[in-house]
């Protein structure tokens, strides 16, 4: 049989090695180590729950990343086919023309402003020349915002027929989406829970590293 020989200085204890069955103090592989006898050497079970808590969270963002991740991975081999549908090309076109039609129409009405200021800061009498370009651009404004609203209009109209097309065939995209925009989103979604996954992976590296600490 085999004692533990200490010494005591306080409240801390340092193991000295082992007391054999002959009574020969016999140093072991605790020699020299210094032992608070009040504090446990293993983690608490709140430790370990925390720990495995954290785990679990992790591996819980990491599916999700690899979810994601596939999505794209999905989307991407039928993407070529999706946007060279006819649908999409209509929709395309559209969205070019609103687009177009709204560039235009802000540039009138950064003209009128400016034209406003000039006018505004004018020392001498407004001439004939001031007004008929007044009226011009107010007409280029009335003209263009009139233009952008039928672009919105046709662009709504293509997309509710698109839906309509398509409430009762095939589910797995959206008709009314333009596929280079879904697979965008979908990117992005991809990096989202790739910084989740960092940061619940980093949490419990932390957790873990508490729960070794105790052991050692």
């Amino acid at each position: 049989m085999s004692l533990a020989c200490w010494s005591k200085f306080g409240s801390v204890v340092l193991v000295l090695g082992t007391v054999a069955s002959g009574g020969t103090v016999k140093p072991g592989p605790l020699n020299g180590r210094m032992v608070d006898p009040g504090l446990s050497q293993e983690p608490s079970e709140h430790q370990k729950d925390q720990e495995a808590m954290a785990r679990g969270e992790y591996l819980n963002a990491k599916l999700a990343r690899e979810v994601a991740e596939t999505a794209v991975s999905e989307y991407e081999k039928g993407f070529g086919h999706l946007a060279n549908m006819p649908i999409f090309v209509e929709l395309r076109n559209a969205e070019s023309r609103r687009a177009t039609a709204e560039r235009q129409w802000n540039r009138s009405r950064i003209a009128q402003e400016k034209l406003r200021e000039l006018l505004a800061a004018k020392t001498d009498e407004i001439t004939s020349t001031d007004i008929r370009n007044r009226r011009e651009i107010e007409d280029r404004v009335e003209t263009t915002e009139i233009a952008l609203a039928h672009a919105i209009l046709e662009l709504e109209q293509v997309r509710k027929k698109r839906r309509q097309e398509f409430s009762e065939g095939d589910r797995s995209f959206d008709p009314a989406r333009l596929p280079e925009v879904v697979l965008k989103e979908l990117k992005v979604d991809v990096e989202k829970r790739c910084a989740i996954e960092l940061a619940k992976k980093r949490a419990w590296e932390l957790e873990k590293s508490k729960v070794e600490a105790r052991k050692q």
